[in-house]
């Protein structure tokens, strides 16, 4: 996760969120990475692609609170404020 983290740091988005996904391929069930995906494919305005991960992380941690600021963040990016 500290490359792709250098790298969303760098605002090299896209190629942190395939390094978020490397690590997603070794560990599926790594809430951290699918939360951190989900911020950058927000950031690139890729909104149902990161309320995708959310969905997973949630799975994984119901009680994230986390994940429910990152989902309230994606919905109002996506301009559903009232979902949000």
């Amino acid at each position: 996760l500290k490359r792709a983290e250098l790298l969303e740091a760098k605002g090299e988005l896209e190629k942190a969120a395939e390094e978020y996904s490397r690590a997603l391929k070794l560990d599926p069930r790594k809430s951290e990475a699918l939360i951190r995906r989900a911020a950058a494919c927000r950031k690139l305005g890729r909104h149902a692609e990161s309320l995708k991960d959310l969905d997973a992380a949630a799975e994984i941690d119901p009680n994230s609170g986390r994940i429910c600021l990152e989902r309230g963040l994606t919905l109002l990016a996506a301009g559903k404020a009232a979902e949000a």
